[in-house]
């Protein structure tokens, strides 16, 4: 979809374009953009195997700062919630809570880093799953 809307862009001679939704697998439209020699930045994503200017947060730097906070209010039973881990950010994000929690002595065992597909309904089953007790039956229930 935003190969064909790039490419409507490009036809109409627009000056620049901001892309707030691309995905890392739009290329196409990205190397329309580009042959069109139309200036454009993309926010928070990266397209695969063709570079780009990307808006975005350092996250690695983000979740270890976010994890440190947790840390510092001495919590020690963490659970993580991502996205989707294909997703380049959520995949950055986990393994530096990761990192960040055992350079501390935490350990974040393989049941307690969920990855959900991103839907906020997943997301929330994820995070209810993560809360609960292990030996809850509650917690048995809770299903994506």
């Amino acid at each position: 979809m935003l190969a064909q809307v790039t490419s409507t862009l490009a036809h109409r001679n627009v000056d620049g374009i901001i892309l707030a939704a691309s995905r890392r697998d739009d290329a196409t439209a990205l190397r329309t953009l580009r042959s069109a020699r139309i200036p454009h930045v993309c926010l928070s994503r990266r397209a695969d195997f063709l570079d780009s200017d990307v808006v975005g947060i350092d996250d690695d730097a983000a979740a270890t700062t976010l994890m440190q906070h947790m840390l510092s209010h001495s919590f020690t039973e963490i659970a993580t919630v991502i996205g989707p881990r294909f997703s380049t950010a959520s995949l950055a994000r986990e393994q530096a809570f990761v990192r960040t929690a055992a350079a501390a002595g935490i350990t974040i065992s393989g049941d307690r880093k969920i990855s959900t597909r991103g839907q906020q309904r997943r997301g929330t089953a994820g995070g209810r799953a993560s809360l609960l007790r292990p030996d809850s039956t509650e917690g048995r229930r809770v299903r994506e």
